[in-house]
């Protein structure tokens, strides 16, 4: 496997490190946070258990301890 390949978006030609270029990179966490907005106005308290529970999930990822 290469270090460098091409973005994963289609169309882009940008050579990259990780999956997506820095600027799609940076889109999709912008559409990630929009839509978190979005739930949170519908509902504080569920959008609030749900951010705790996608944290909790991506640090458990991180840390290796989801099997």
């Amino acid at each position: 496997m290469t270090l460098i390949h091409g973005c994963g978006k289609p169309g882009c030609r940008t050579l990259t490190m990780g999956t997506f270029c820095l600027e799609h990179e940076q889109a999709a966490e912008a559409r990630l946070r929009s839509r978190i907005r979005r739930i949170s106005r519908r509902g504080r308290g569920p959008a609030i258990t749900f951010a705790v529970a996608v944290a909790a999930v991506a640090a458990g990822r991180a840390s290796g301890r989801l099997g």
